[in-house]
């Protein structure tokens, strides 16, 4: 016979397990992948071309997952849109420039922003920051002095005034 503690006990880890398994579903359906994504909905009317500058100024969060999630987000925008019909511009500033940085050490991350920048996604790299926190541009993935702007703020508010739509990831 089970003692009323051993019965606490088993019903509290009943419950642990139950929530893990409902939190790894969960996490399962957030990101899957198309294919696996259910069911397919059409796009009811199509996009007009578009030009847009991400501004990223915050680091890649736990296991670079907002890193990641930025990079979806680009590669979600470029499908929305045919060929192109796109101009992006990603503004990197202040801990945003660590996209870059964790690029040149991780090689899933790195193969993304490359095939991003082959789409013609451009990647602009806050020159005060790589100042600021000693980064050479041979620290980040990628990236060419032509890449290098003066100020991250003054460089989106120059798209802007190009008529760049703003979204800050």
């Amino acid at each position: 016979m089970m003692q009323t503690g051993n019965r606490i006990f088993a019903a509290a880890s009943l419950a642990v397990v139950a929530a893990i398994a409902i939190i790894l579903a969960q996490a399962r359906i957030s990101h899957s992948s198309p294919a696996e994504a259910e069911p397919q909905v059409p796009q009811t009317q199509p996009y007009q071309p578009q030009k847009v500058v991400y501004h990223i100024s915050s680091g890649g969060g736990w296991f670079k997952h907002d890193h990641i999630q930025r990079l979806q987000n680009m590669e979600n925008h470029l499908a929305a849109l045919p060929a192109g019909d796109l101009s992006l511009a990603v503004v990197l500033q202040g801990n945003g420039v660590d996209l870059l940085v964790d690029a040149a050490s991780d090689k899933a991350l790195a193969s993304r922003v490359s095939a991003l920048r082959d789409r013609g996604v451009k990647f602009l790299i806050c020159r005060n920051t790589l100042v600021s926190r000693h980064i050479g541009i041979d620290k980040l993935s990628g990236a060419r002095a032509e890449d290098v702007v003066g100020a991250g703020v003054a460089e989106v508010t120059r798209l802007q005034s190009m008529g760049y739509a703003y979204l800050r990831l």
